[in-house]
């Protein structure tokens, strides 16, 4: 298995009509942003505790290689890569993400042909191939009969799989396979190697540290599939960059700096550098801003990410 931190494939080339469409909705986003900080208080609480794809570095090299996977011409050995960390990192965020933008029902931009999507199952209390093709039977919206027999289930998947045009399957909670009898373990591999094979369709897998093992039983797998580590946050240039990306996020009215000596030194204590805390930490704090009237964060103000402000908060009515 190939660790990608130090190689990754080039940038996706992007049109100049792409590109100028990219700098549009950015401006539209900042925009918006804007207004929403003069908002009433229930409308910015819900804004601010929409869910956001924070695409630090490591992450970017992700999203990059599984963009390059559904976009390249099919491969006789499709690809695979695993994207690793400890919980609350990013990676479920990621697959999900992907899912979002590659969906059967997201707006195409593809002309003339079908339109490439992107399917996600997760893995824990997967034990055969049956089970493997039932449940993505099951994401997809497809009939599943719970009589059918493992070829016919087979050839439902692939032949449906095929007609919605899907470049990549994406697998969560992948660590899970290591839970089963080494038989199983197989049994669920051969599924994943029989896809990636008759559909030429890369995979992406995601997991907590360990289950860059998951492919180990597998050579063939484990030759085709590419490791990204999400590391802890550390006090760096990095963290300080992921801080600031987030303060516009806040829609607090007064000024707010979380990159002072003080607020990193407390946020990295309280979320011990997993990038799920701290996004939960300020994004409680936040709330609790914009319900006193402080609009601003104090580090006394941070707290462990499940101490959240009072649930009232989410009553929208209640709030004025």
């Amino acid at each position: 298995m190939t660790d990608l931190n130090h190689s990754t494939p080039q940038p996706l080339p992007e049109a100049p009509d792409m590109r100028a469409a990219l700098d549009a909705q950015v401006s539209q986003a900042v925009a918006k942003k804007e207004k929403l900080r003069y908002a009433s208080k229930a409308e910015r609480i819900i804004e601010v505790q929409t869910e956001h794809v924070i695409l630090h570095p490591q992450l970017k090299k992700a999203v990059n290689r599984a963009l390059w996977m559904i976009k390249q011409q099919p491969r006789s050995r499709a690809p695979g890569l695993i994207v690793t960390g400890a919980t609350n990192s990013g990676k479920t965020t990621l697959g999900c993400s992907i899912l979002k933008a590659y969906s059967q029902l997201a707006p195409s931009s593809f002309i003339g042909s079908v339109r490439p999507c992107a399917v996600m199952i997760e893995l824990s209390g997967l034990a055969t191939s049956r089970a493997v093709y039932g449940r993505i039977l099951e994401q997809i919206n497809a009939p599943v009969n719970c009589n059918a027999r493992v070829a016919d289930r087979e050839l439902v998947v692939t032949m449906t799989l095929r007609n919605i045009n899907c470049r990549l399957l994406i697998l969560d909670e992948t660590q899970d396979v290591l839970k089963t009898s080494e038989r199983d373990q197989q049994r669920v591999l051969d599924a994943i190697k029989y896809l990636m094979n008759s559909l030429k369709m890369p995979v992406l897998a995601m997991g907590v540290e360990q289950a860059g093992k998951a492919f180990d039983s597998d050579q063939h797998l484990r030759a085709r599939f590419s490791e990204i580590k999400l590391p802890a946050w550390r006090d760096n240039d990095d963290l300080i960059d992921l801080l600031a990306s987030l303060e516009p996020n806040l829609l607090l009215q007064g000024d707010v700096n979380l990159r002072t000596r003080e607020m990193i030194t407390k946020l990295l204590e309280l979320s011990d550098g997993k990038l799920g805390y701290i996004i939960d930490i300020v994004k409680n704090a936040a709330i609790e801003a914009i319900i006193s009237g402080k609009e601003t964060i104090t580090p006394e103000m941070l707290r462990l990410p499940w101490d959240s402000p009072p649930h009232e908060a989410l009553d929208g009515t209640t709030i004025h």
